[in-house]
């Protein structure tokens, strides 16, 4: 968002032929990932919960301490995807209103729903840098192999980098989104005080 935009919507607002169709457009597209997100937590859900009943069975029947290790993470990963599954369902059903300040404000509501969903993310690379420090005190110990170890540790590690890289960049795309939708609704906001 530039401020030829934020012109350009001052002045229509003003003129009150206020163009709201690429609002209606943002808003469209949020909502319908909003709607979509709960398919992929369910999907995230039936993974992590396939995942963990493997590694359960496999420690159980090898008696690995690693395995165990792993499927102890599944099941962590497994509720906080539960979780996320449930805030999806929730956040899926939001207005639809007609006016650009409407529509802003629904804007704004659903970036934050998207910020608040980021918090997975960030359980999810924790969890795993736990675990890698763990699979080494397990090696150190004795109770694992310092090759799977360092397999095990180098693969957590790397997810973790990869997950927490990316909710970071998702995050200051959803911030300056965020920013340039205040910028939008103050300036509304001050052009409809202006017309009273």
């Amino acid at each position: 968002m530039d401020d030829v935009f934020l012109d350009g919507l001052k002045r229509d607002w003003r003129s009150d032929t206020a163009d709201i169709a690429h609002l209606r457009k943002w808003v469209a597209r949020r909502k319908a990932r909003l709607r979509a997100a709960p398919w992929g937590n369910l999907a995230s859900v039936l993974l992590m919960g396939g995942l963990f009943l493997g590694f359960a069975l496999a420690a159980f029947d090898r008696r690995d301490p690693v395995t165990a290790l792993g499927a102890f993470a599944y099941l962590v990963a497994l509720v906080a995807v539960s979780v996320g599954f449930v805030k999806s369902l929730r956040n899926r059903f939001v207005d639809s209103q007609e006016t650009p300040l409407d529509f802003l404000r629904l804007h704004r509501r659903l970036i934050a729903a998207a910020r608040r969903s980021l918090w997975g993310a960030r359980c999810a690379a924790i969890i795993l840098i736990a675990l890698c420090a763990a699979v080494w005190l397990m090696a150190a110990a004795g109770y694992a192999r310092p090759g799977l170890a360092a397999f095990q540790s180098a693969t957590w590690g790397a997810a973790a980098i990869l997950t927490w890289a990316w909710q970071i960049w998702r995050r200051r795309g959803l911030d300056d989104e965020a920013d340039a939708c205040d910028r939008m609704i103050a300036a509304c906001e001050e052009a409809d005080r202006e017309k009273a």
